[in-house]
């Protein structure tokens, strides 16, 4: 199987790069991820493409005859879309390949002008939110298109989307930004700050992650993860702040936030400390499934004193059900 591609690319060394990979299937419906993640670990691939051409064994684009059939007994057209997004995101949050194929590939055979309804754009918000969280990249599939089914897969409704949502892990060119929200009136008594060598040596640390968060191209978010070094498979929400606030930038953020420190297996807590002052931080927490576990005594030192600070907590299996 890899002899074919090595002595291509071994070949053409000098004229041009050739990246080699391949795209994997959700069949068997059983057993789909282990056969996938054997080929991926069996050779040395550039890049895998993730793709899901059916829902349960059912193809969703080998006829029209055959996704009628599987819309009727899915409970219509919408039904079928759901279900195919989730089985998308499914895929993304086990397999977390580096490319997604063709994500909108449900709609190949509905008429021109298409356009997804709401409650099948919230499945697809959700796929894209694994997709953000998981590395991955959006494909853009000129085949539609090329075969008379419609604009490229996916459709600007959902690309545009896309943009809107992006999220992305930062570095040292971020840290003025970082700064300036540590700094707006109000945060520094309820999140704190750092200097730019203070952040500089965070960032460089193993168990340290910052994440940005973007409302279209503006900047308007950070946090910073911190990995529990034990081996106990936790994790801090170390710092989060956004601005302006009042928007909803923070409770998406968040959720997005928690879909990516869920996604890495191994990790099955994240926990977080707050002021009992900041009422508003907690109840967001709380609206995503944080449980208080108690208060930490006078365990901030502030100008003047000590602070106490409450501990929550969100488990695995309380995201899951949540």
């Amino acid at each position: 199987m890899w002899r074919v591609p090595s002595t291509l690319r071994d070949a053409r060394a000098g004229e041009i790069e050739l990246f080699v990979g391949f795209e994997t299937e959700t069949l068997p419906p059983e057993g789909w991820l282990r056969a996938m993640m054997t080929v991926r670990d069996a050779y040395p691939f550039d890049y895998i493409v993730g793709s899901v051409h059916d829902i349960c064994g059912r193809w969703v684009d080998f006829s029209p005859a055959d996704t009628a059939a599987l819309t009727a007994d899915l409970g219509g057209p919408e039904a079928l879309q759901i279900a195919y997004f989730d089985a998308v995101t499914n895929m993304v949050e086990s397999l977390r390949p580096d490319i997604v194929a063709h994500l909108d590939l449900v709609r190949k055979y509905e008429p021109v002008g298409f356009r997804f309804s709401p409650r099948a754009l919230r499945a697809i918000e959700t796929t894209l939110e694994a997709i953000g969280t998981s590395g991955c990249v959006l494909d853009v599939n000129c085949a539609a298109f090329r075969n008379g089914y419609g604009p490229v897969y996916p459709l600007p409704q959902i690309l545009e989307r896309a943009r809107a949502m992006s999220i992305r892990v930062t570095g040292a060119a971020d840290i003025p930004f970082i700064m300036s929200i540590e700094r707006s009136p109000g945060y520094q008594a309820l999140v704190g700050s750092y200097d730019a060598t203070e952040h500089r040596r965070r960032m460089e640390a193993p168990t340290c992650t910052y994440l940005l968060c973007r409302n279209a191209c503006e900047l308007v978010g950070f946090a910073v993860i911190r990995r529990d070094d034990d081996g106990m498979g936790t994790a801090q929400l170390h710092r989060i702040a956004v601005s302006p606030p009042g928007n909803g930038y923070g409770s998406a953020f968040l959720r997005k936030i928690c879909r990516w420190v869920f996604s890495e297996p191994g990790l099955d807590r994240l926990w977080l400390d707050v002021l009992p002052s900041n009422v508003h931080a907690a109840r967001l927490y709380e609206k995503l499934g944080f449980v208080r576990e108690g208060v930490m005594r006078a365990s901030l030192r502030v100008p003047g004193g000590r602070q106490d600070l409450v501990l929550m907590s969100l488990l695995r299996e309380d995201w899951e059900r949540h």
